[in-house]
């Protein structure tokens, strides 16, 4: 018989969810984590770029990468703490935030 502590583990959660609703945390996660990785690296070629005579990003685009990150992460941390529709929700606005953060700021 299961105690009641395993069963509110949140590994006991991502076990019952389906492959589909599992898939999209996993690439929501992929997202929200290379839109960090790419916050940092525009804010530092923002910092340096002056010094070296280059426009670099303006502050505009930093703001932006910032505040889709900072969504995105914490909206990647409701994913991964719901399971079913609500996880797939969450997973599908962290997609949606960081592909409009690339859309916006690196090809339009």
């Amino acid at each position: 018989m299961r105690s009641p502590q395993h069963a509110e583990s949140p590994h006991s959660y991502a076990r019952r969810d389906g492959i589909l609703v599992r898939f999209l945390r996993w690439v929501a996660g992929l997202f929200a984590g290379g839109l960090l990785i790419l916050t940092a690296v525009v804010a530092v070629v923002s910092h340096f770029a002056p010094e070296r005579g280059l426009a670099g990003p303006g502050s505009g685009s930093v703001a932006w990468h910032v505040t889709g990150a900072i969504i995105a992460c914490t909206a990647q941390v409701a994913a991964d703490r719901s399971r079913g529709m609500r996880a797939l929700l969450w997973s599908v606005i962290v997609i949606t935030l960081v592909s409009t953060v690339l859309f916006t700021q690196w090809w339009s």
